[in-house]
């Protein structure tokens, strides 16, 4: 007994060995099935332990409490102490715009409190901040170098904002990852472009608020994450927790009321003064505008008034030019009468003239000499009147100079009032640096204009007085002058007296030609006279020429100089005007914030609480979602797979028991039992499988687990890492069930032989007896090669290797499309919902219905974002059928409704439900298992009960509605539904989110989703099944190589004689090949059309499968991706085809000739 066992042994190890390659691949099929259930089954697990881990030591909350106004940090305390309650932690964060330098529209982020006790950080990088102006930077989306920058906040905040704000700038210290985020998504928010870019932790310190956004609430116990147990207990808190609350929201309601009161009798106060400052100073400033255009209207009369006389002086010295040449004329004339009687009397001045010689010498001497002095007094007189002329011209000139320069002195006086006034009143009001920057850059700009102006002016009054004192001495000299020349005026008299003395002397001694000489001289006095008078009147009527012409110069000065006035008038007229409106903007912006305050105190009269569990935050839930798709895959691909090597297990075993028929035959004979033959291919089979498993659960609870796991870090973010676990309950099931398989198909397979007696047995199989196929008997069989015929028969004479090889490769291919087609249903969601579906851009809900005003107000507020705007009802209820619930939007809506949503199914439309008839979304549908024509149940949170047929089924891929007409709600519950939600369309090249940031800071509004927004939300939590999908392509893949192997290792094994013949016959290595591999590629290309339909039905199975909580998946295979699958497969073929064909080229034909009798 014990040498039979020995031998038993022996014999099993010998067929190990020498079948080591079949054994080898049944341990890998085995172990790929294995690997993937225990790999994927674990994931799930692991996933859900690592999230376990990292909230409970992170100590996650697991309430949030919100209110419409917040929480006071007094009420955290009384709140800790609440029923039920743990640990409490009170939570303020701020969406600020934050200057990024990256071109961004507007960068958004949203700034936190650093947590103590909930939500605890994990310190990636760096230091924790030490300063209100240090702050943690977001971890997964920013790298090791944003340490040490600034992050400074952009000026286009809001000024309620920055006033929260102890600092306007922050230097990042440190990267920390939060169970608050732990999945890539950050949100909306109702700032800036209105989605949320990073968020940052910054000290408590650096925020000056007296209260809390939120407070954050962890509950007693441990909890399974994602259990029903740990819901049921966060929903009961919640509802405990939430009337207990509502106290502490109406007290924190009326001190934020109390408050904004507060503010609002402040500012109102401010804004009464400031207008009454505002009237006061723009009087002052138009009465002070007013003299200076007085001033410059006086000084233009002045410049009219002197033009007029220039114009006057002009004309006199015209007239004197045209008296001097007639003057000129009449002396000449004299002159020349003068010397006619000269000539007739000269006889007799001869004669006189010796006696009267030396007396007219004297006289002439003497006269000489007084009219040198009066020609020198004269000229000295007309000197100075040219001097005291300029000097009253300059007078003038500097008179006029000084009035518009006192003009403009007081204009600029009136603008450094205006401007300081403005600089003062802005401040006041709270303007931004910047503002205030400009307005002292005015006030300074003032300044300057004012004391140039003054230097001006002093410069004139210095001249003009030192003109005044030469003024009077020039008129002293001039009166000095004139009393000089009377003097020698009365010299000359006397002089003349003397010498008509002299000819009355000559009268006595010439007595006939006295008379003529006394004309003579006469004449010649009196025509030397003209002719001087004529000289001085030429030089003063040059001179009043050159002085009339300096007068219009001066003039033309005076005149550009008070346009220069007129101009600065307007020019400080403009700036004064454009001061008060801005002042009166200003203040109109004040008033209408006042009025907006007190409209929005007034509408502080009720107050809402929300208890928030875990499953509102996106990353928790993402992680829970993730890990469900990993467990949905795992339902299914490993079944197959262990399908696919209990048929492959069933064709090698087959194939062995033939092989060793007359072994057994001859241990039969021997007086071995059954079993004890048996047993060795029980061993056989169960020894492979269990190293085929032992290695696929230690493999796949590792790698699996391990690279799916980096797959899921692109958008979730959980630290440090995967948390492995070994399941050893089902380490061990996996094991047994595929172990259990693979001896009841070696059972069944050496059973059968073993009916025959040893006699039968000792004897090889005799060959499967041929047939005649259909195709025989047909006429194209005559024109096929013998070749291509005996190819054709061997592959319907072996028909369990026919079974198989479709089963296998059909099997392949199925797999290798329904990878594929994973990826391709889930990467369409967001393209068929976002695109064919919903066809608006923002969805707004309101704390409570709108009436037609408010809906008509909404609609003008949003006009210059939304060219469409559709109110309707909606609200969370849930849905019955049988003895099923589920959750579920109830939508109210008219006709419209189809406007903004394609309802569809199968590209046919559907129409909207008429009274008493429902439409349900196609994901509610499969998973109620609702028909159009049954009757379903639905109820909102008040209890309110719809009894409703389904009237439609519609395709939609995100979240689930229900769909009733507003007459239905009217005749069920006997009221019209309240129409609390709107959706908009975007007009073209407007930004959704810049339009629901900006419908977001209306009135009412409680929420606002963005539809790009949740398409990203979407779009990356269905990433991360890329590399799932990879995953199931290569273990399909690597199963059909390790099919295609096994059993084109199995099919040249049987015919290893038939090949060794046809070789002897000549056939060379090509032609044996072809004769053996067509039947391979005839079968491969046979079993890949078999496996399209057998891969579509697996894909529709498998998305069945694959629950996500409001993501309805529809199965798509594109064709690109079924044309990849076949190609794979049938490439699969022909490299198992390669690798065998040196396996031919090596058969020795001389044993394998061997009779085997």
């Amino acid at each position: 007994m014990v040498m039979k066992r020995s031998m038993m042994r022996r014999n099993l190890r010998r067929s190990i060995f020498k079948s080591l390659g079949r054994y080898i691949a049944i341990a890998m099929i085995i172990a790929l099935g294995a690997g993937m259930f225990v790999g994927l089954r674990s994931t799930k697990m692991d996933m859900v332990a690592t999230g376990q881990s990292y909230t409970d030591r992170q100590n996650m909350f697991d309430l949030r409490l919100l209110s419409t106004y917040g929480w006071d940090k007094s009420q955290l305390e009384p709140i800790s102490q609440l029923p039920g309650v743990e640990q409490a932690e009170g939570v303020f964060y701020s969406d600020l715009i934050v200057q990024t330098g990256t071109g961004d529209e507007a960068a958004v982020y949203r700034f936190y409190t650093i947590p103590q006790e909930i939500n605890k950080l994990v310190l990636l990088e760096g230091r924790m901040p030490q300063a209100p102006n240090e702050c943690l930077a977001d971890g997964f989306r920013n790298k090791k170098d944003v340490i040490g920058r600034t992050v400074q906040l952009s000026p286009d905040n809001a000024d309620a904002s920055m006033e929260q704000l102890t600092v306007d700038s922050f230097t990042v210290v440190g990267l920390v990852s939060t169970p608050l985020y732990m999945d890539n998504t950050r949100g909306n928010t109702s700032v800036g472009s209105g989605s949320i870019t990073n968020y940052y932790f910054v000290p408590e310190d650096a925020f000056d608020v007296d209260y809390y956004t939120e407070i954050h609430v962890t509950l007693p116990g441990q909890h399974a994450i994602y259990s029903q147990e740990y819901n049921d207990v966060m929903t009961q808190a919640a509802e405990i927790i939430k009337p207990l609350l509502e106290p502490f929201a109406q007290e924190r309601m009326e001190s934020a009321r109390a408050s904004a009161e507060q503010t609002y009798q402040d500012g109102l106060a401010e804004y009464k003064q400031g207008v009454a400052d505002y009237r006061e100073q723009k009087t002052d400033a138009e009465r002070q505008l007013a003299d200076s255009r007085r001033q410059l209207e006086d000084a233009q009369q002045q410049i009219a008034d002197a033009e007029a006389q220039l114009g006057e002086s002009e004309q006199a010295l015209s007239d004197g030019r045209a008296e001097l040449d007639t003057g000129k004329e009449t002396l000449t004339q004299s002159e020349e009468r003068l010397n006619s009687s000269e000539s007739g009397g000269q006889w007799a001045l001869s004669n006189a003239s010796s006696q009267l010689a030396a007396k007219q010498a004297e006289l002439e001497t003497a006269s000489q000499t007084l009219e040198a002095g009066l020609t020198q007094i004269n000229a000295a007189l007309t000197e100075i009147k040219s001097g005291i002329t300029q000097i009253r011209i300059g007078l003038v000139q500097i008179e006029a100079s000084l009035r518009p320069i006192d003009a403009m002195l007081k204009v600029a006086e009136v603008n450094e009032e205006v401007a300081q006034t403005a600089l003062d009143n802005l401040a006041a009001l709270g303007a931004s640096e910047t503002v205030l920057d400009v307005a002292r850059a005015a006030l300074q700009k003032c300044q300057d204009e004012k004391a140039q102006y003054e230097a001006q002016a002093a410069e004139l009054t210095g001249q003009r007085d030192e003109l005044n004192a030469k003024l009077a001495e020039l008129t002293a000299q001039q009166t000095e002058l004139e009393s000089q020349k009377q003097e020698l005026l009365a010299q000359r008299e006397a002089l003349r007296a003397g010498q008509q003395q002299i000819l009355d002397g000559y009268v006595e001694m010439y007595s006939q030609r006295s008379s003529m000489n006394s004309q003579l001289i006469y004449g010649r006095q009196r025509l030397a006279d003209g002719q001087k008078q004529l000289q001085d009147a030429e030089r003063d009527i040059k001179q009043g020429e050159r002085d009339v012409a300096q007068g219009w110069r001066t003039l033309e000065q005076r005149k550009q100089e008070l346009a220069d006035g007129w101009q600065t008038l307007a020019q400080a007229e403009q700036e004064a005007q454009e001061q008060f409106t801005q002042a009166a903007q200003e203040l109109g912006d004040a008033k209408r914030k006042l009025d907006e305050a007190k409209t929005a105190i007034g509408e502080i009269t009720q107050t809402d609480v929300y208890v928030l569990d875990r499953n509102t935050n996106i990353g928790y839930s993402a992680l829970d979602s993730n890990s469900d798709i990993v467990a949905g895959v795992s339902r299914v691909f490993p079944a197959f797979f262990l399908l696919v090597a209990a048929l492959v297990c069933i064709t090698t075993m087959t194939r062995m028991v033939d092989e060793e028929r007359t072994q057994i035959g001859t241990l039969k004979a021997l007086g071995y039992s059954n079993w004890a033959i048996i047993s060795k291919y029980l061993k056989y089979a169960g020894s492979s499988a269990i190293f085929g498993c032992g290695t696929g659960v230690v493999v796949g609870s590792v790698v699996f687990p391990t690279v799916l796991w980096q797959a899921y870090k692109l958008v979730l973010f959980v630290t440090p890492g995967i948390q492995l676990c070994f399941d050893w309950k089902m380490a061990l099931s996996v094991t047994t069930l595929y172990t259990a398989a693979m001896m009841l198909v070696t059972w069944y397979c050496c059973h059968r032989s073993l009916r025959e007696v040893p006699a039968e047995l000792i004897r090889p199989k005799p060959p499967a007896s041929g047939k005649a196929l259909l195709i025989e008997r047909l006429p194209l069989w005559d024109h096929i090669s013998f070749l291509n015929k005996v190819a054709i028969r061997n592959i319907f004479r072996y028909r369990q290797r026919l079974v198989m090889m479709l089963l296998g490769i059909g099997g392949c291919t199925a797999l290798l499309m329904t990878g594929f087609g994973i990826r391709d249903s889930i990467s369409k969601i967001v393209d068929v919902q976002f695109r064919d579906v919903t066809k608006y851009d923002v969805e707004v809900y309101f704390r409570s219905g709108r009436t037609p005003e408010q809906q008509e107000a909404f609609r003008e507020e949003m006009d210059t974002y939304a060219d469409e705007v559709l109110f309707f009802h909606q609200v969370s209820g849930e849905i019955t059928v049988s003895d099923q619930t589920r959750d579920i939007y109830i939508m109210a809506a008219s006709g419209e409704l189809s406007d903004f949503i394609d309802f569809h199914s199968d590209g046919a439309p559907v129409p909207m439900p008429g009274e008493g008839e429902l439409l349900l979304s196609a994901g509610m549908a499969d998973i109620l298992s609702v028909r159009v024509g049954d009757s379903v149940t639905l109820s909102n949170p008040d209890m309110e009960v719809l009894q409703l047929t389904v009237s439609g089924i519609y395709e939609n891929h995100v979240y689930n509605y229900a769909i009733v007409s507003p007459e239905t709600i009217a005749a069920q519950w006997g009221r019209e539904p309240e129409q609390q939600m709107a959706v908009l369309r975007v007009r073209e090249g407007r930004n959704p989110s810049a339009a629901g940031a900006a419908a977001h800071r209306l009135d009412g509004v409680a929420s606002v989703t963005v539809s790009q927004e949740l398409a990203k939300t979407v779009n990356s939590m269905m990433a991360a099944l890329d590399l799932v999908v990879v995953v199931v392509v290569i273990c399909a893949g690597i199963l059909a190589v390790i099919v295609l192997y096994n059993l084109t290792n199995i099919n040249i094994n049987e015919r290893i004689r038939e090949i060794a013949t046809i070789k002897v016959l000549g056939f060379n290595a090509r032609e044996t090949a072809m004769y053996v591999f067509k039947e391979n590629l005839v079968l491969s290309v046979f079993g890949t059309v078999f496996g399209i339909p057998l891969g579509k039905l697996l894909l529709e199975f498998v998305i069945s499968q694959i629950k996500i909580d409001l993501i309805w998946i529809q199965p798509i295979l594109e064709d690109p991706s079924l044309l990849l699958a076949v190609a794979l497969t049938l490439l699969s073929a022909v490299a198992v085809d390669a690798v065998f064909y040196f396996r031919l080229d090596k058969i020795n034909m001389a044993e394998a000739l061997k009779s085997v009798e």
